[in-house]
């Protein structure tokens, strides 16, 4: 039987809709028949046989029936299909070889999960729209995240969006490949990776107290001073996605970390630090005066927690980001300070620490 349960010796693959009533019957006595185009049923709760024509929109398609019907309609010759869709795949595949018609080539693809691990589900509610990624990422992010192991179990959530971005973002650094997501995605016309991660632009936008691309857009030029806004398509996506995720998803939850004296201590010494090496550093711009800053950056941190990556981590750079932007992590300090601004960043250090 295609379906299990009550309905197996009643299931008909046509749910008649009642021309009186407009309404569907979705149960109805086994004795049901097609004949010369015309379905006749009998409800399992009325006494009388009744009759419609399965053409002209009369009935509707049960769901295994109507995934087929609509991959002949419309010539789908291929589509995937999630691992609960096994069985109505292999239906489907009876289904076409029954009417004489070539049946799709399907792909299998595991499961997506939530953040917790647990299967997304519709009725929960815990699942994530491929329409609302694209309001916060540019569409061809959630195409790189597709293609990576399609026939393993994957999370999905809202805030893997940022390290998802950065992770594609980081490969098209890397040299075109034909086993590589982005390939795929653009073939011989693979785009110039943007100068910077969604990351900082999401740091931005949290310091630039802006809603305008514009004036985050000032900030990048600050970090990479030679791009031009009408070439960096990939990236103007990013910057309105990062806004709109920012005001989402972050700006409503943020908790600044109110700094003790020694985190008061620390930042103006990194103040103090940033704003002498800047001096010596004058000649430098953009990226190479971001990796200059930062040995600065480490040692300031060196000085208070030595070289214990673990206190670095959880003691100096986390603190910096908790106080400065009410989170606990962030791109690259000095990468950061120098899109925003040195001097800027210096004022907010202070600022911080008074």
């Amino acid at each position: 039987g295609i379906q299990g349960g009550n309905r197996k010796e009643t299931y008909c693959p046509f749910i008649p809709i009642d021309p009186a009533t407009q309404k569907q019957t979705f149960e109805l006595e086994p004795n049901w028949y097609v004949e010369n185009d015309i379905l006749y049923y009998q409800p399992a709760d009325q006494p009388e046989q009744k009759q419609v024509s399965i053409l002209d929109g009369n009935v509707k398609c049960q769901w295994k029936v109507d995934w087929t019907m609509r991959q002949i309609k419309y010539g789908v010759d291929f589509e995937m299909h999630g691992k609960d869709l096994i069985d109505s795949a292999k239906i489907g595949n009876s289904i076409c070889a029954y009417l004489g018609k070539k049946a799709p080539i399907t792909f299998m693809y595991e499961l997506f999960l939530d953040e917790e691990g647990a299967k997304i589900s519709k009725s929960k509610g815990n699942g994530l729209e491929f329409s609302e990624w694209i309001k916060y990422a540019p569409q061809e992010s959630l195409q790189w995240f597709l293609y990576q192991n399609p026939r393993k179990p994957r999370k999905l959530f809202l805030g893997m969006i940022p390290q998802a971005v950065d992770m594609f973002i980081k490969e098209l650094e890397t040299e075109p490949s034909l086993d590589k997501a982005t390939w795929a995605i653009y073939g011989d016309n693979r785009p110039k990776a943007p100068s910077v991660t969604y990351q900082m632009l999401l740091n931005l936008v949290n310091i630039a107290h802006s809603d305008d691309p514009q004036v985050i857009w000032r900030y990048v030029l600050n970090y990479q001073p030679d791009l031009v806004w009408e070439k960096e398509i990939l990236l103007q996506e990013m910057i309105a996605g990062a806004i709109a995720y920012y005001q989402n998803k972050i700006a409503p939850f943020k908790i600044y970390r109110e700094p003790n004296a020694q985190d008061k201590e620390i930042l103006l010494d990194l103040a103090a630090n940033l704003e002498q090496s800047s001096l010596e550093a004058k000649d430098l711009i953009g990226k190479e005066l971001a990796e200059k800053l930062m040995e600065q950056v480490y040692e300031v941190g060196k000085k208070y927690f030595g070289n214990d990556k673990d206190k670095l981590r959880d003691d100096y750079f986390k603190m910096l980001y908790q106080v400065l932007m009410g989170q606990e992590t962030g791109p690259r300090f000095a990468h950061f300070a120098v899109a925003y601004g040195v001097p800027e960043t210096i004022q907010l250090l202070k600022d911080r620490a008074y």
